[in-house]
C-alpha cells in the first residue's frame, strides 16, 4: 500500500506495543535519513484487531492479500511485490519472517492441498 501496511501477527500478551513502536519508529528513521526528512512517516498510530476464530483468520488473510487489488494499485495479488502472496503461492522463496508452514496449515494438511485451497480462495 502507498500509505499504510497490513500485518497478520501471532503475538504474545506482552511486548506487542513495544515491537510495533520499534518497527514503525525504526522504519521512519531509516526513511527520513534516506530522503532527508524528519518527523512522523505514518499519520496514524497503528491499530489492531484480534482474530476471533478460523473463519475470521481466513477473511483476514484474504483481505490483506487483496488490499492492493481493491485499492487499484495492482491487477492481481501476485503483482504486489510487498505481499506474501507470491511466497505462499510458491512463486517466490518466502522471506525469513514469514511463518509459511503456519500459514499453509490454515488451508490444508499437506503443502499441495493447502496451496490449492489457498489459490482457490482468490479465484
Amino acid at each position: 500500500m502507498t500509505n499504510h501496511y497490513h500485518l497478520l501477527l501471532r503475538s504474545e500478551e506482552t511486548g506487542f506495543a513495544a515491537g510495533m513502536r520499534l518497527l514503525n519508529c525504526g522504519h521512519a528513521h531509516r526513511m527520513n535519513r534516506k530522503h532527508g526528512r524528519s518527523g512522523h512517516l505514518f499519520r496514524n498510530h497503528y491499530s489492531w484487531h484480534p482474530v476471533e476464530n478460523d473463519e475470521h483468520l481466513l477473511e483476514a488473510v484474504r483481505y490483506i492479500l487483496l488490499n492492493p487489488v481493491r485499492a487499484g494499485i495492482s491487477e492481481n495479488p501476485e503483482d504486489w511485490r510487498w505481499s506474501s502472496y507470491r511466497a505462499i503461492a510458491d512463486l517466490d522463496l518466502p522471506p525469513d519472517f514469514l511463518a509459511l508452514t503456519d500459514v499453509l496449515s490454515i488451508f490444508g494438511t499437506t503443502p499441495t492441498t493447502a496451496r490449492a485451497a489457498f489459490l482457490d480462495m482468490f479465484k
